[in-house]
């Protein structure tokens, strides 16, 4: 029995890589909040660092969503129907009501 491997759905590689960018833009905020200087990129993390860790938190939300929406899609569920064992005796067209044993 040699099962296929299946492959890593791509919205889940962006959403680990929206989520990397998150942390090293946290740890950039954090140091620019200790740098005594006035730097383009200090400057820049003190005036939109809130509206790019938001930005990054809504990608990363929405990716994880999409990348378990369509993993799910991919799930075959099977249904109480066919789990159901018919006896061959009784046939199919059991009217008795009795629910026959798993």
């Amino acid at each position: 029995m040699s099962e296929t491997p299946q492959r890593i759905n791509v919205f889940f590689r962006l959403t680990v890589a929206v989520s990397v960018v998150f942390i090293v833009t946290i740890f950039a905020i954090v140091a620019a909040a200790f740098v005594r200087g006035n730097s383009p990129l200090t400057q820049f993390l003190q005036e939109h660092g809130g509206s790019l860790i938001a930005a990054e938190v809504a990608a990363a939300l929405f990716l994880g969503l999409l990348a378990l929406i369509v993993d799910q899609r991919g799930i075959v569920r099977p249904t109480d129907a066919a789990e159901v064992v018919a006896d061959p005796d009784r046939g199919l067209d059991d009217s008795s009501g009795d629910i026959p044993e798993l």
